[in-house]
């Protein structure tokens, strides 16, 4: 289907105007007549100009989403998700021991993600067990239920990425669930420019919720981050704006930033393990509105992995002497442990 209003363009211009109202490729995977059945596949037809178009109500979908081309300046490959999850996780499996206890062996070790009805499992920071629910064996690779946990509903991350970008340009990502990977919902690699998210979320992810490396330029505008090693971390010479977001009860740092450029408007952090904002190693950030709330806890509570892993709890808001402050309006560290009016 194509939708276009450029009519003067059209009857002038016809090929500048299939280049910018494209075509929309809708992907719905319950329907074996739909134009589409995998993201792989509308993916890989991709055009400057075309949509995607994920069907509502018709995830998850256990598959990355990894568009390899690029779209064009003033017309993008759109992604329009309906608020569909795109996952890396598949259910985990459990079997009835002799004893009675519900037994699951895990296809891969720790460090991994294990959900039960959408919920992650945390480790002890101290004991490296389970906080709930089920424990953990020496070798970090066995589950067993505690009595009464149902059976039913777990899952466990298995693919490196939810949503995968390498060295492409002119995209736009709408309305998208990233969940379940072993490394970032979000994953930007290598080279590209306009590179625009819209209402993301990203939750229960093994390591960030987003994260941008290299030369690559993204924007983020309307994003929730929870439940990940970390919530937000950029490196590299990646410049990133992130605009009326909230980052809460990741394992590690909520928002840390090394070297890129981090231009941050409207955004809350609060509640995660080891650092709320931790901007270092000479990045050059500019900062509007944005609140670091004081935990409730004194030291850190769960066990993280990635970059976090050494790390004991900071203070909510660092920005240490090698930062470039760009402009700073309205940053401040709140001593409530969460935003008013909040119940993530």
């Amino acid at each position: 289907m194509q939708k276009c209003h450029r009519l003067f363009f059209a009857a002038i211009f016809p090929a500048f105007a299939a280049l910018a109202c494209g075509r929309e490729l809708l992907v719905d995977q319950t329907r074996p007549d739909a134009p589409y059945r995998t993201l792989a596949a509308a993916a890989r037809d991709a055009k400057p100009g075309d949509t995607i178009r994920i069907a509502k109500n018709t995830g998850p979908y256990r598959e990355a989403l990894y568009i390899k081309q690029s779209g064009a300046p003033g017309a993008p490959i759109t992604v329009e998700g309906e608020g569909n999850v795109i996952t890396g996780a598949e259910p985990l499996r459990f079997r009835q021991a002799e004893n009675g206890a519900w037994v699951g062996a895990a296809p891969i070790k720790m460090p991994c993600v294990i959900t039960h009805r959408g919920v992650r499992l945390r480790q002890d920071a101290k004991t490296g067990q389970f906080t709930a629910l089920a424990t953990l064996n020496d070798a970090q690779d066995t589950l067993t239920l505690l009595p009464g946990v149902p059976p039913d509903g777990w899952e466990i991350s298995t693919r490196y990425f939810a949503v995968r970008v390498q060295d492409a340009s002119h995209h736009l990502y709408k309305n998208i669930r990233a969940t379940g990977s072993t490394n970032d919902g979000f994953n930007l690699h290598g080279a590209g420019t306009d590179l625009r998210f819209e209402n993301i979320e990203a939750f229960n992810n093994a390591d960030e919720g987003y994260s941008a490396h290299e030369t690559i330029e993204s924007s983020i505008k309307g994003g929730k981050f929870w439940a990940n090693d970390n919530g937000l971390g950029n490196v590299g010479d990646s410049v990133t704006t992130v605009e009326d977001a909230d980052v809460w009860d990741n394992l590690g740092f909520g928002v840390f930033m090394r070297q890129c450029v981090f231009k941050a408007r409207n955004l809350r952090v609060w509640g995660n393990g080891r650092a709320q904002v931790w901007l270092y190693g000479s990045a050059r950030v500019d900062l509007e509105n944005v609140a670091a709330h004081t935990p409730s806890f004194t030291s850190a509570p769960w066990r993280a992995y990635f970059e976090s892993k050494t790390h004991k709890l900071k203070p909510p808001l660092v920005i240490t002497g090698d930062v470039t402050r760009l402009r700073e309006q309205n940053v401040r560290v709140e001593n409530t442990p969460a935003p008013a009016g909040v119940s993530p």
